[in-house]
């Protein structure tokens, strides 16, 4: 299976010196991240506040996402690419959960509410 995210040096480095992932799982977690991470304008609050602290300079450049207590930052310019990796404090991880699963729930609210006005 061809993996549609690119890993730079620097982030397999971060990986193996942050998480000690092979290089194997180091392109499944990316891909995971990129598929099913919550972007960083989605979250509020305390972890939207740390995650703009780490990264204030190029936020509009990159795609930066939360995954299973994770904060990933990817540069999507044709190819997705990943630049780095790094885990949320301890205080974060279990928020970074509840509001991935908030996000998605609020989006397949959305996405009904949409479908039943577009019926109606």
């Amino acid at each position: 299976m061809l993996s549609c995210v690119i890993l730079t040096d620097h982030a397999r480095a971060r990986y193996k010196e942050r998480l000690g992932m092979s290089k194997t799982r180091m392109e499944k977690d990316a891909e995971q991240a990129w598929k099913n991470g919550v972007r960083w304008d989605e979250v509020s609050g305390g972890l939207r506040r740390y995650i703009d602290s780490q990264h204030f300079q190029s936020k509009m450049l990159a795609d930066i996402r939360v995954y299973c207590g994770r904060v990933y930052i990817f540069k999507n310019c044709g190819n997705i690419t990943l630049i780095t990796v790094f885990e949320l404090p301890p205080k974060y991880r279990r928020k970074g959960t509840e509001e991935r699963v908030r996000s998605r729930r609020d989006r397949a609210v959305k996405s009904i509410e949409e479908e039943v006005k577009a019926e109606c």
